[in-house]
């Protein structure tokens, strides 16, 4: 767990596109927090998120930041849905670490959301 407590620098902010905005945070990431600080796990995991974000930039992009915070919540229960019909079929671990990914995708959102709300109110 990193102890470094300076924000981002502003030219990391909201005007940067999603993707520029996401190799500027982890370029900065790299740069000012010892590696050991930040898990492996974490940014190997955080990589695939955005690996699956951009896969989607064409027919979706950043549609998210705009959707009512329920349909969002619906859309969690559908990705947590699709966990439960793969979760236990052990020969397709590709299609679980998929989903597992969407699910975490889906709380990113949720949470950036929520944190827009709160800052907002």
């Amino acid at each position: 767990m990193h102890t470094h407590s300076s924000p981002l620098p502003a030219c990391l902010g909201e005007n940067m596109g999603r993707r520029s905005a996401s190799i500027g945070v982890v370029a900065y990431l790299l740069n000012n927090y010892r590696t050991k600080e930040i898990r492996k796990e974490i940014m190997e995991f955080a990589k695939e998120m955005e690996r699956i974000m951009q896969q989607n930039d064409s027919k979706k992009g950043d549609s998210w930041k705009h959707m009512n915070i329920v349909a969002l919540e619906i859309k969690l229960d559908e990705e947590i849905s699709e966990w439960k019909e793969v979760r236990h079929k052990l020969q397709n671990i590709d299609k679980k670490m998929k989903e597992l990914t969407d699910i975490a995708n889906v709380c990113m959102m949720l949470w950036h959301r929520l944190k827009e709300m709160k800052n907002e109110g």
